[in-house]
């Protein structure tokens, strides 16, 4: 048997060996992860991953071993400790096959090295810790955490929300987009990386409207939930299913990260059924609640090994370690929230050529950490709910991830009711409890009895609808957007209109704001395309409360709920001419 021929042996004995653990990143020359979860010690330090590649004379030759720089990986001395060990140990298995025993000496040598590990990371924590208590007023008070994200988007502005959907190949991302965005415009596959380049569409969110306590409806531009919530557009991204090693360059790599740069949620879509591993892989009993911790590593190694390869110029000018940060299109807010709530402050950002490696990387990690808690919030999509096995495991994410925001789904539900509306088969609205069969038509086929049976039976009667809706309402919730509706006269709160005898609409309009917005800043946007409702010099404006009493709004006040139905006056009318102006 030739070298290769005994690689591709043993490589599909290890994939046998290590189903969840092993990671393919290259099939010449063999490449590939495998982690180390449950490692036995007491520290932070609770799994890690080999990178190793395979000589052209391998088994005569020892492969090469890394241990990528990773969020929960050793400390940089201990790691050149262990792959000095690992090494050694290869040397004596010379011939025959190592990467099996290099895992197992790999587990041995940090059980070994247990106690002195912990001793180091504690001196560690405890000097970073020490740090952060020499100066108070850099100390971040958790209890205002929620207060101190408004500043996130204190400059304000239009938000043309984007909602970027992630996960593992094959989870149903692709369904939940053609669900979401009420088309059939992605492939659907049941094979990893079916999804290549992101596919971008409008789907729709609903939120509380101002109507909801009138006797009448409003004329919602686009129309209302059977709830009497108004829908609101959303762009939504659906980007390369990502699999563990994706900041190592596999799969789609950080193509597939750096896709998702203008996203402002993520909703992670994860295959509940257990039915795939977490490749995208057919396979049973899976344990889908592992794909929360490697997608999460992946996302922080994505900034995290970004920042190490720029380490040397961060060193000899630190403040380029806060611009590191605005290429994911963060604010200058978010960015000093973010130093803010990891306790770096300036003296510590100047002291950062005197500090230890390992003092800077616990820091930078403590970074990323709070930056990514920030700028990509996550929804977790528990999809495919209707499937064996799902119930059981629901149960599992709601018992591990208690502060985690979840909701139930079935996007393929939503694809078969939306699919039958468009037949003229039922009534169905999305986010709806029920449908109703039009029996104008004719007798439904006895598949389409079979499949609408299954989906009144396992998610309507039990969840309540199936999740879709639902889930993007909750995900631009995690940003908590603002919202006006503005009009042209407060008594009727009938909107402006740039039509000369244009039929009467109340609360067409909804502009959807970022937290901040100055009634000023308001109508600037209503100047200009895509809006351009109004033209001219600002004059004044009004707001209405919710029981019917006006008051003067001033240039500075922000647009909140307490006002968000308001009339800004100026100096002449907009027309058509300026709806489509540049």
């Amino acid at each position: 048997m030739d070298f290769l021929e005994e690689q591709k042996e043993e490589v599909e004995s290890l994939k046998a060996i290590f189903p969840y653990e092993f990671s393919e990143l290259s099939s010449f020359p063999p490449t590939f992860l495998i982690r180390i979860d449950e490692l036995n010690i007491s520290s932070s330090v609770t799994s890690l991953q080999l990178k190793i590649s395979l000589p052209s004379k391998y088994p005569d030759e020892i492969p090469s071993i890394e241990i990528p720089n990773r969020s929960n990986a050793l400390p940089k001395e201990f790691i050149e400790e262990l792959i000095s060990f690992l090494k050694c140990s290869c040397e004596e298995s010379i011939g025959m096959p190592m990467v099996f025993g290099l895992v197992d000496s790999a587990k041995e040598w940090i059980g070994e090295n247990a106690m002195k590990l912990n001793g180091f990371q504690e001196d560690q924590a405890a000097k970073v810790e020490s740090d952060e208590e020499t100066d108070d007023k850099d100390s971040f008070n958790l209890e205002n955490f929620k207060d101190k994200l408004d500043i996130i988007n204190a400059k304000g502005g239009r938000w043309d929300f984007v909602i970027g959907l992630i996960g593992k190949p094959s989870a149903g991302k692709s369904t939940f987009f053609n669900a979401a965005t009420h088309q059939n415009m992605a492939k659907i596959g049941a094979h990893p990386f079916t999804t290549i380049e992101p596919n971008i569409g409008q789907a729709f969110y609903a939120i509380p409207c101002p109507c909801a306590q009138w006797t009448k409806r409003c004329h919602a531009r686009y129309g209302h939930t059977a709830q009497c919530e108004r829908f609101v557009p959303v762009v939504l991204k659906d980007v390369a299913g990502l699999v563990p090693g994706a900041c190592e360059g596999r799969g789609r790599g950080n193509k597939f990260l750096n896709d998702l740069l203008d996203a402002d949620v993520l909703i992670h879509v994860i295959d509940l059924s257990g039915q795939t591993d977490e490749t995208g892989k057919p396979t049973t009993e899976y344990d889908p609640t592992r794909d929360i911790g490697w997608i999460q590593q992946e996302l922080h190694s994505w900034i995290y090994d970004n920042i190490m390869d720029k380490w040397d110029s961060i060193v000899k000018k630190p403040a380029k370690l806060f611009d590191m940060f605005t290429g994911y299109h963060a604010s200058q807010a978010l960015i000093h929230l973010t130093f803010e709530s990891a306790g770096m402050s300036d003296k510590k950002l100047l002291a950062l050529p005197k500090m230890e490696k390992a003092n800077a990387e616990l820091l930078v990690h403590k970074l990323v950490d709070k930056f990514l808690f920030l700028r990509f919030p996550i929804l977790l999509a528990l999809n495919k709910v209707d499937l064996p096995d799902a119930i059981h495991n629901l149960k599992k994410f709601q018992e591990q991830f208690v502060d985690v925001m979840m909701v139930p789904v079935s996007a393929r539900s939503e694809c078969i009711l939306q699919q039958a509306c468009q037949d003229d088969l039922l009534s169905y609205q999305s986010g709806a409890s029920h449908f109703e069969i039009n029996h104008q038509t004719q007798d439904l086929s006895e598949k389409s009895q079979k499949e609408l049976l299954q989906v009144k039976n396992s998610i309507l009667d039990i969840f309540g609808d199936t999740g879709v809706l639902k889930a993007l309402s909750q995900a631009v919730k995690l940003r908590s957007p603002s919202y006006a509706f503005p009009v042209n006269c407060l008594d009727t709160c009938q909107s402006i209109s740039v039509v000369t005898k244009e039929k009467p609409q109340v609360l067409r309009d909804c502009i959807v704001l970022k937290p901040g917005t100055t009634v000023e800043k308001l109508f600037n946007i209503l100047l200009y395309p895509p809006v351009a409702l109004l033209a001219g010099e600002y004059v004044r404006a009004e707001g209405v409360s919710s029981k019917g009493v006006k008051f003067v709004l001033h240039k500075h006040d922000i647009v909140n709920e307490t006002n968000q139905i308001l009339k800004i006056m100026s100096t002449r009318k907009a027309s058509l001419s300026t709806k489509t102006r540049k």
